[in-house]
Protein backbone atom coordinates (compact mmCIF):
# COMPACT_ATOMS: atom_id res chain seq x y z
CA UNK A 1 0.00 0.00 0.00
CA UNK A 2 1.27 3.64 -0.63
CA UNK A 3 -0.05 6.57 0.45
CA UNK A 4 0.32 10.01 -1.76
CA UNK A 5 0.28 13.14 0.11
CA UNK A 6 0.07 16.65 -1.48
CA UNK A 7 0.28 20.16 0.20
CA UNK A 8 0.33 23.63 -1.35
CA UNK A 9 2.58 26.40 -0.79
CA UNK A 10 2.35 30.03 0.50
CA UNK A 11 3.03 33.22 -0.30
CA UNK A 12 2.90 36.23 2.28
CA UNK A 13 0.75 38.76 1.06
CA UNK A 14 1.83 41.30 3.70
CA UNK A 15 3.31 41.60 7.00
CA UNK A 16 6.27 38.76 6.81
CA UNK A 17 9.22 39.60 9.34
CA UNK A 18 6.69 41.73 11.43
CA UNK A 19 4.63 39.18 12.31
CA UNK A 20 7.60 37.21 13.86
CA UNK A 21 7.38 39.79 16.70
CA UNK A 22 3.94 40.50 16.77
CA UNK A 23 2.20 42.31 13.83
CA UNK A 24 -0.53 41.32 11.64
CA UNK A 25 -0.09 38.94 8.41
CA UNK A 26 -1.79 37.49 5.72
CA UNK A 27 -0.48 34.82 3.71
CA UNK A 28 -2.49 32.30 1.07
CA UNK A 29 -1.72 28.70 0.19
CA UNK A 30 -0.97 28.56 -3.41
CA UNK A 31 -1.67 25.43 -6.48
CA UNK A 32 2.07 25.05 -6.76
CA UNK A 33 1.83 21.79 -4.94
CA UNK A 34 4.71 19.72 -2.96
CA UNK A 35 4.20 16.20 -3.24
CA UNK A 36 5.07 12.89 -0.72
CA UNK A 37 5.07 8.82 -1.27
CA UNK A 38 4.78 6.77 1.86
CA UNK A 39 5.31 2.86 1.60
CA UNK A 40 6.02 0.49 3.92
CA UNK A 41 9.18 -1.80 2.97
CA UNK A 42 10.70 -5.16 4.01
CA UNK A 43 14.07 -4.15 6.33
CA UNK A 44 15.28 -3.32 9.23
CA UNK A 45 13.37 -0.46 11.14
CA UNK A 46 13.25 2.70 10.08
CA UNK A 47 11.79 5.80 8.92
CA UNK A 48 13.47 7.07 5.26
CA UNK A 49 12.97 10.00 3.30
CA UNK A 50 14.60 10.30 0.18
CA UNK A 51 14.66 12.56 -2.83
CA UNK A 52 15.18 11.30 -5.80
CA UNK A 53 16.14 14.04 -8.23
CA UNK A 54 18.74 14.84 -5.72
CA UNK A 55 19.87 11.08 -4.62
CA UNK A 56 22.32 12.70 -2.04
CA UNK A 57 20.08 14.59 -0.06
CA UNK A 58 18.59 11.67 1.98
CA UNK A 59 17.83 10.96 5.81
CA UNK A 60 17.03 8.09 8.12
CA UNK A 61 15.46 7.38 11.63
CA UNK A 62 16.48 4.49 13.09
CA UNK A 63 14.75 2.45 15.26
CA UNK A 64 16.77 3.15 18.58
CA UNK A 65 16.12 7.22 18.11
CA UNK A 66 19.20 8.30 15.85
CA UNK A 67 18.98 10.30 13.02
CA UNK A 68 21.36 10.56 10.34
CA UNK A 69 22.03 12.17 6.89
CA UNK A 70 21.31 15.23 5.46
CA UNK A 71 20.96 17.72 8.47
CA UNK A 72 18.57 19.68 6.79
CA UNK A 73 15.91 16.68 6.88
CA UNK A 74 16.64 16.05 10.74
CA UNK A 75 13.49 18.44 11.73
CA UNK A 76 11.23 16.10 9.73
CA UNK A 77 12.83 12.90 11.00
CA UNK A 78 11.74 14.37 14.74
CA UNK A 79 8.28 15.39 13.22
CA UNK A 80 7.86 11.73 12.75
CA UNK A 81 8.95 10.31 15.97
CA UNK A 82 6.79 12.63 17.57
CA UNK A 83 3.63 11.24 15.28
CA UNK A 84 4.62 8.04 16.04
CA UNK A 85 5.16 8.58 20.11
CA UNK A 86 1.71 10.57 20.36
CA UNK A 87 -0.13 7.54 18.28
CA UNK A 88 1.54 5.27 21.22
CA UNK A 89 3.50 3.57 18.41
CA UNK A 90 7.25 3.77 17.27
CA UNK A 91 9.65 2.59 14.32
CA UNK A 92 10.68 -0.17 16.10
CA UNK A 93 6.91 -1.39 15.98
CA UNK A 94 6.59 -0.21 12.44
CA UNK A 95 9.28 -1.82 9.93
CA UNK A 96 10.60 0.39 7.20
CA UNK A 97 8.63 3.39 6.57
CA UNK A 98 10.15 5.00 3.31
CA UNK A 99 9.10 8.32 1.92
CA UNK A 100 10.09 10.03 -1.65
CA UNK A 101 9.03 13.66 -2.14
CA UNK A 102 9.04 16.12 -5.23
CA UNK A 103 8.96 19.49 -5.46
CA UNK A 104 6.52 21.67 -7.58
CA UNK A 105 7.60 25.60 -8.40
CA UNK A 106 9.45 26.02 -5.23
CA UNK A 107 11.29 29.73 -4.87
CA UNK A 108 12.48 30.78 -1.78
CA UNK A 109 10.08 31.99 0.81
CA UNK A 110 7.19 30.24 -0.86
CA UNK A 111 6.60 27.92 2.77
CA UNK A 112 8.31 24.55 1.10
CA UNK A 113 9.54 23.04 4.41
CA UNK A 114 6.19 23.49 5.85
CA UNK A 115 4.56 22.20 3.04
CA UNK A 116 6.75 19.29 2.97
CA UNK A 117 6.41 18.52 6.81
CA UNK A 118 2.55 18.63 6.36
CA UNK A 119 2.13 16.58 2.98
CA UNK A 120 4.96 13.79 5.60
CA UNK A 121 2.55 14.12 8.61
CA UNK A 122 -0.66 13.79 6.81
CA UNK A 123 0.83 10.54 4.85
CA UNK A 124 2.01 9.45 8.10
CA UNK A 125 -1.17 9.89 9.77
CA UNK A 126 -3.20 8.09 7.18
CA UNK A 127 -0.78 4.99 7.02
CA UNK A 128 -1.48 4.88 11.03
CA UNK A 129 -5.46 5.46 10.06
CA UNK A 130 -5.66 8.35 12.26
CA UNK A 131 -7.84 11.40 10.83
CA UNK A 132 -5.32 14.33 12.57
CA UNK A 133 -7.06 17.83 13.91
CA UNK A 134 -5.75 21.23 12.45
CA UNK A 135 -4.30 21.56 15.71
CA UNK A 136 -2.38 18.04 15.56
CA UNK A 137 -1.28 18.98 12.18
CA UNK A 138 0.08 22.04 13.00
CA UNK A 139 1.92 21.33 16.35
CA UNK A 140 3.89 18.39 14.19
CA UNK A 141 4.82 20.73 11.38
CA UNK A 142 5.97 23.22 13.99
CA UNK A 143 8.43 20.99 15.35
CA UNK A 144 9.98 20.19 11.48
CA UNK A 145 10.07 23.99 11.31
CA UNK A 146 11.83 24.99 14.06
CA UNK A 147 15.31 22.92 13.35
CA UNK A 148 14.21 24.18 9.82
CA UNK A 149 14.25 28.36 10.85
CA UNK A 150 15.29 28.57 14.88
CA UNK A 151 12.19 30.68 15.51
CA UNK A 152 8.97 30.09 13.20
CA UNK A 153 6.28 32.22 13.01
CA UNK A 154 3.73 29.77 12.75
CA UNK A 155 1.87 31.17 9.38
CA UNK A 156 3.50 28.87 7.15
CA UNK A 157 2.35 25.94 9.25
CA UNK A 158 -0.99 27.30 9.54
CA UNK A 159 -1.28 27.99 5.18
CA UNK A 160 -0.58 25.03 4.00
CA UNK A 161 -3.22 22.95 6.18
CA UNK A 162 -5.68 25.23 4.81
CA UNK A 163 -8.03 25.71 2.00
CA UNK A 164 -8.12 29.53 2.29
CA UNK A 165 -6.42 32.52 3.27
CA UNK A 166 -5.13 33.35 6.60
CA UNK A 167 -5.15 36.47 8.96
CA UNK A 168 -2.12 35.44 11.38
CA UNK A 169 -0.67 37.29 15.01
CA UNK A 170 0.56 35.89 17.75
CA UNK A 171 1.05 37.67 21.48
CA UNK A 172 3.04 36.78 24.69
CA UNK A 173 1.78 36.19 28.21
CA UNK A 174 3.73 37.23 31.09
CA UNK A 175 5.61 34.89 31.41
CA UNK A 176 6.83 34.43 28.04
CA UNK A 177 4.61 31.69 26.34
CA UNK A 178 3.56 32.41 22.88
CA UNK A 179 -0.12 31.85 21.89
CA UNK A 180 -1.40 32.19 17.91
CA UNK A 181 -4.29 33.98 16.38
CA UNK A 182 -5.92 32.54 13.11
CA UNK A 183 -8.91 33.90 11.42
CA UNK A 184 -9.84 32.53 7.97
CA UNK A 185 -9.96 34.89 5.38
CA UNK A 186 -12.27 35.13 2.05
CA UNK A 187 -9.26 37.18 0.20
CA UNK A 188 -9.56 37.47 -3.95
CA UNK A 189 -7.50 39.37 -6.12
CA UNK A 190 -9.21 42.47 -8.17
CA UNK A 191 -10.86 41.83 -11.04
CA UNK A 192 -9.03 41.64 -14.03
CA UNK A 193 -5.86 40.50 -12.57
CA UNK A 194 -3.10 38.42 -11.46
CA UNK A 195 -0.26 37.41 -9.01
CA UNK A 196 2.84 36.41 -10.75
CA UNK A 197 5.82 34.79 -8.27
CA UNK A 198 9.16 35.64 -9.58
CA UNK A 199 12.40 33.07 -8.40
CA UNK A 200 15.13 36.31 -7.92
CA UNK A 201 17.68 32.81 -7.40
CA UNK A 202 20.09 32.83 -10.17
CA UNK A 203 21.99 29.61 -11.35
CA UNK A 204 24.83 28.56 -8.95
CA UNK A 205 23.87 31.24 -5.95
CA UNK A 206 23.82 29.75 -2.32
CA UNK A 207 19.93 31.02 -1.08
CA UNK A 208 20.20 33.04 2.51
CA UNK A 209 18.19 31.48 5.19
CA UNK A 210 14.91 32.52 7.05
CA UNK A 211 17.03 32.44 10.30
CA UNK A 212 19.63 34.30 8.45
CA UNK A 213 16.89 37.16 7.16
CA UNK A 214 14.91 37.38 10.66
CA UNK A 215 18.29 38.30 12.54
CA UNK A 216 19.07 40.45 9.95
CA UNK A 217 15.65 42.07 10.27
CA UNK A 218 15.36 42.45 13.98
CA UNK A 219 18.79 43.72 14.07
CA UNK A 220 18.21 46.69 12.08
CA UNK A 221 15.56 47.80 14.64
CA UNK A 222 17.50 47.19 18.17
CA UNK A 223 21.03 45.61 17.73
CA UNK A 224 19.54 42.33 18.87
CA UNK A 225 18.65 38.44 18.40
CA UNK A 226 14.65 37.94 17.12
CA UNK A 227 14.11 36.22 20.38
CA UNK A 228 15.85 38.79 22.61
CA UNK A 229 13.24 41.63 21.95
CA UNK A 230 11.15 42.95 24.83
CA UNK A 231 7.19 44.09 24.79
CA UNK A 232 7.50 47.30 23.90
CA UNK A 233 9.98 46.52 21.40
CA UNK A 234 7.60 44.01 19.62
CA UNK A 235 5.09 46.85 19.75
CA UNK A 236 6.79 49.28 17.93
CA UNK A 237 7.98 46.77 14.83
CA UNK A 238 3.92 45.75 14.86
CA UNK A 239 2.41 49.61 15.07
CA UNK A 240 5.10 50.30 12.05
CA UNK A 241 3.88 47.81 10.14
CA UNK A 242 -0.06 47.05 11.05
CA UNK A 243 -1.18 49.74 8.79
CA UNK A 244 0.47 48.82 6.06
CA UNK A 245 -1.10 45.16 6.56
CA UNK A 246 -4.74 46.51 7.18
CA UNK A 247 -4.47 48.47 3.75
CA UNK A 248 -3.49 46.09 1.54
CA UNK A 249 -6.40 43.45 3.13
CA UNK A 250 -8.93 46.49 2.29
CA UNK A 251 -8.27 46.06 -1.24
CA UNK A 252 -7.72 42.25 -1.85
CA UNK A 253 -11.08 41.93 -3.26
CA UNK A 254 -12.63 41.34 -5.88
CA UNK A 255 -13.89 45.31 -6.87
CA UNK A 256 -10.53 46.58 -4.56
CA UNK A 257 -8.48 48.74 -6.87
CA UNK A 258 -5.94 47.49 -8.47
CA UNK A 259 -3.74 50.62 -8.94
CA UNK A 260 -4.11 51.32 -5.25
CA UNK A 261 -2.93 47.93 -4.50
CA UNK A 262 -0.21 47.86 -6.61
CA UNK A 263 0.87 50.88 -4.46
CA UNK A 264 0.37 49.44 -1.23
CA UNK A 265 2.49 46.56 -2.28
CA UNK A 266 5.21 48.97 -3.11
CA UNK A 267 4.92 50.54 0.16
CA UNK A 268 5.37 47.31 2.01
CA UNK A 269 8.61 46.16 0.01
CA UNK A 270 10.28 49.74 0.36
CA UNK A 271 10.01 48.90 4.51
CA UNK A 272 10.85 45.86 3.98
CA UNK A 273 14.16 47.00 2.04
CA UNK A 274 15.41 49.38 4.44
CA UNK A 275 15.98 46.73 7.21
CA UNK A 276 18.42 44.87 4.52
CA UNK A 277 16.20 41.85 3.53
CA UNK A 278 15.81 42.48 0.19
CA UNK A 279 18.57 41.56 -2.58
CA UNK A 280 20.31 43.24 -5.68
CA UNK A 281 18.20 40.28 -7.88
CA UNK A 282 15.27 41.40 -5.93
CA UNK A 283 15.43 44.61 -6.69
CA UNK A 284 16.46 43.79 -9.95
CA UNK A 285 12.85 41.52 -10.45
CA UNK A 286 11.25 44.54 -9.26
CA UNK A 287 12.38 46.67 -11.86
CA UNK A 288 11.58 44.48 -14.28
CA UNK A 289 8.77 43.71 -13.56
CA UNK A 290 7.27 47.56 -12.47
CA UNK A 291 9.13 48.45 -15.71
CA UNK A 292 6.73 46.00 -17.85
CA UNK A 293 3.60 47.34 -16.47
CA UNK A 294 2.95 45.51 -13.04
CA UNK A 295 1.07 47.67 -10.68
CA UNK A 296 3.58 47.06 -7.61
CA UNK A 297 5.74 44.36 -6.82
CA UNK A 298 7.15 42.89 -3.30
CA UNK A 299 9.24 40.82 -1.90
CA UNK A 300 7.41 37.88 -0.39
CA UNK A 301 8.80 35.66 2.95
CA UNK A 302 12.36 35.88 4.15
CA UNK A 303 13.80 37.83 0.89
CA UNK A 304 17.09 38.27 0.87
CA UNK A 305 19.43 36.50 -1.59
CA UNK A 306 17.41 34.02 -3.42
CA UNK A 307 13.85 35.41 -2.33
CA UNK A 308 10.95 35.54 -4.17
CA UNK A 309 8.79 38.22 -5.55
CA UNK A 310 5.42 38.51 -6.05
CA UNK A 311 3.51 40.79 -8.58
CA UNK A 312 0.37 42.10 -9.30
CA UNK A 313 -0.63 42.67 -12.98
CA UNK A 314 -3.50 43.52 -15.53
CA UNK A 315 -4.37 40.32 -17.41
CA UNK A 316 -3.52 42.21 -20.77
CA UNK A 317 0.17 42.79 -19.78
CA UNK A 318 0.75 38.91 -17.95
CA UNK A 319 2.45 37.92 -21.62
CA UNK A 320 5.02 41.19 -21.13
CA UNK A 321 5.91 40.93 -17.73
CA UNK A 322 6.53 37.34 -18.40
CA UNK A 323 8.83 37.64 -21.64
CA UNK A 324 10.75 40.93 -19.46
CA UNK A 325 10.94 38.09 -16.58
CA UNK A 326 12.56 35.43 -19.29
CA UNK A 327 14.68 38.16 -21.09
CA UNK A 328 16.57 38.25 -17.50
CA UNK A 329 16.52 34.93 -16.90
CA UNK A 330 14.26 34.87 -14.09
CA UNK A 331 11.79 32.10 -13.49
CA UNK A 332 7.95 33.06 -13.12
CA UNK A 333 4.85 31.62 -12.71
CA UNK A 334 1.60 32.52 -11.97
CA UNK A 335 0.03 31.88 -8.29
CA UNK A 336 -3.25 30.91 -8.19
CA UNK A 337 -4.80 31.01 -4.68
CA UNK A 338 -5.28 27.15 -3.41
CA UNK A 339 -8.62 25.77 -2.19
CA UNK A 340 -8.18 22.26 -1.96
CA UNK A 341 -5.74 22.01 1.18
CA UNK A 342 -3.92 18.54 1.90
CA UNK A 343 -4.80 15.91 -0.67
CA UNK A 344 -3.96 12.18 0.46
CA UNK A 345 -4.44 9.36 -2.26
CA UNK A 346 -4.04 5.53 -1.08
CA UNK A 347 -3.14 2.89 -3.87
CA UNK A 348 -3.38 -0.38 -3.09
Amino acid sequence: MKIVATAPTKIILCGEHAVVHGANAIAAPISFRNTITLDKRVGEPKFVLHQPAAPDWHAELAANGTITGTPVYHGLMRMAAQILREQGTSISEQGVLYTEFKFGFSPKGTGNSASIAAAIASALYAYLKVKPSRQQLFDAIQTAEKEAHGNPSGIDARTVISNCAQRFHKEWDSNGNTKFFFEDADLKLPKGTKLLIIDSLHEGEKPQTTSEMVAIFSNYYFKKGPTELNASERKRIADEFNPIVFKIESQLRENGDATLLGKYFNENHEMLRKTGVSSEAIEGARKTALDAGAFGAKLTGAGGRGGAVIALVAKEKLAAVRQAMTAKSLKVSEAEFDSKGITLETID
